[in-house]
């Protein structure tokens, strides 16, 4: 008998299979001498311990072995072999697969249609790495009160080049490990994507702030955007590492961005309890983007008449 039968699968402690022998004819032995058509390494092992015979049907027949074979723990002379059937042969964990076996619905792969891995091309990455260091060496250059030279712009940008570097080389010995790929590009892009946007936003507030003194107005917006950013920089690391859903990536996602913004604010809150003083955040801006913006001789009179009513309330205290 010449046609493919099945298959018979050596296992480890968790049921996995770490080998696998196509069943083409029978009688099929097993054993440990060099003539079976499977041989098992095993001490505990015979030499000719048993062997797959059509018997109206596939059975597993002992050989008269030492320590004979066994199916969930009871010993058997006979292991009737249909669809998966599991037994042992000494030490080792044997499962037969029938040519009949019903298999599963094709998993769907969630990465196959993921775009976050289109980031890990070098046509698209390296293209976002270089035009972030250009909006990162602008955003030097336009919160900087001193004269810039080149110089001083590649210094200033480079602390952050580095950081994303070392961010992304941990994130990829992690996919490394779990996901037996390394995606380094693919983790620099995502964490240049969400230190930009940071970066954007923050600058975005603050014209804001200084444009229509909206200080008050968007007193946490800054805590909201850094959450939703280190959440999405997080689900974007974890779908370029994981098999997972985008529903199940998302939870640890969120989770992670909760707990920075909660983080975020603790200094804020143990300065409020013990410090009465305002805290201002004083920023440098163009004076185009003022929303009313005055001429030199109108703001000094306003200064002026400020710092009389502020002298005549002192001296009516």
């Amino acid at each position: 008998m010449s046609d493919f039968i099945g298959a018979i699968e050596l296992l480890d402690r968790s049921g996995n299979a770490l080998h696998r022998v196509r069943v083409e004819r029978l009688p099929f032995r097993i054993g440990r001498a060099l003539e079976n058509d499977l041989i098992l390494d095993d001490v505990y092992v015979s030499p000719q311990h048993a062997e797959v015979r059509d018997e109206k049907g596939l059975v597993l027949v002992d050989l008269g072995s030492t320590n004979g074979c066994f199916v969930e723990q009871q010993r058997t002379q006979r292991v009737e072999l249909f669809g998966r059937t599991e037994f042992r042969l000494g030490h080792t964990q044997l499962r037969f697969r029938s040519v009949q076996e019903t298999l599963p619905a094709t998993l769907f792969d969630p990465i196959a249609s993921s775009r976050i891995h289109a980031l890990n091309r070098a046509v698209l990455a390296v293209p976002i790495v270089a035009i972030a260091l250009m909006l990162f060496a602008i955003d030097v250059w336009l919160a900087s009160a001193e004269a810039q030279t080149a110089l001083k712009l590649l210094s200033g940008t480079l602390p952050a080049l580095l950081v994303l570097l070392i961010w992304s080389l941990l994130w990829s010995l992690v996919n490394r490990v779990v996901g037996h790929r390394f995606n380094y590009l693919g983790h620099l892009a995502v964490a240049t994507l969400g230190s930009l946007c940071s970066t954007l936003s923050d600058d975005l507030l603050g014209l804001m702030r200084f444009a229509f003194s909206l200080d008050d107005a968007l007193g946490h917006a800054p805590v909201l955007i850094a959450a939703i950013v280190v959440t999405a920089v997080v689900f974007g690391h974890l779908r370029l590492i994981s098999r997972g859903t985008s529903k199940r990536l998302w939870v640890p996602s969120v989770a992670v961005g909760l707990a920075f913004s909660a983080v975020t604010q603790l200094p804020d809150t143990a300065r409020d309890g013990f410090v009465s003083e305002p805290a201002l955040a004083l920023a440098l801006r163009q004076p185009v983007w003022a929303g009313a913006a005055q001429d030199v001789d109108t703001f000094f009179v306003d200064a002026n008449e400020l710092v009389d009513s502020v002298d005549e309330a002192v001296d009516q205290e």
